[in-house]
């Protein structure tokens, strides 16, 4: 029975719906600006891996009349979690299709954000598995918004620097599109955290 209650958890803990390893695979990529369509197709092995881990736990709940936490509620976290890594992935491919050829320092400390941010969602993902540490979670969710506000103050000023420093137009209009979707990783992982908040209410 406690084995019945808990694999729908362990599936939802599992590396392949995890954000954290797309998300060092873009650092990668952001880090190591070299063998770019190589690094865009690992992320989107990634992206198509967590795709089918939850259609996995789709089938799981259908089957399963026992949950640590309702059904419909495990469903919701495993989609916004697959959302996270949907959302690194599209932000990857923006390189290719935009053909950019170096990477700016606003770049690199949006993408130092999201590893953070997907690591503190990792370690409250994990922590679902029980609610003794609650005050750990709510730590977690708290770093995460903080990360999200970093994130909103770095896309204003990487914006803003985009139409102050006389850049080409095409330049301008690829980067501030790049912008946006980094920031909307940060905005993902931020829903994320306000989801596992709300679940935690619920069952505490």
């Amino acid at each position: 029975m406690i084995k019945e209650k808990r694999i729908i958890l362990i599936c939802l803990q599992s590396r392949w719906i995890l954000p954290v390893m797309p998300a060092a695979k873009f650092d990668n990529l952001i880090n190591d600006f070299t063998r770019m369509e190589e690094k865009c197709q690992i992320i989107k092995d990634l992206e198509h891996n967590a795709d089918k881990q939850v259609q996995k736990i789709y089938k799981q709940l259908n089957h399963s009349f026992i949950t640590p936490i309702d059904c419909e509620d495990i469903f919701m976290l495993t989609k916004r979690l697959d959302q996270i890594t949907d959302q690194i992935d599209s932000t990857a491919q923006n390189f290719l299709m935009y053909n950019v050829e170096s990477i700016t320092d606003s770049a690199r400390v949006f993408s130092q954000l999201i590893i953070k941010s997907c690591d503190a969602l990792t370690e409250a993902v994990r922590e679902l598995k029980h609610f003794k540490k609650v005050n750990n979670i709510h730590e977690k969710i708290r770093k995460v918004n903080e990360l999200e506000h970093e994130g909103d103050d770095l896309y204003h000023s990487s914006v803003k620097s985009l139409f102050k420093d006389n850049h080409d137009p095409l330049f301008v209009i690829k980067w501030r599109e790049i912008y946006r979707k980094l920031e909307s990783v940060l905005d993902v992982c931020e829903d994320l955290a306000n989801s596992i908040l709300g679940v935690v209410l619920k069952n505490s």
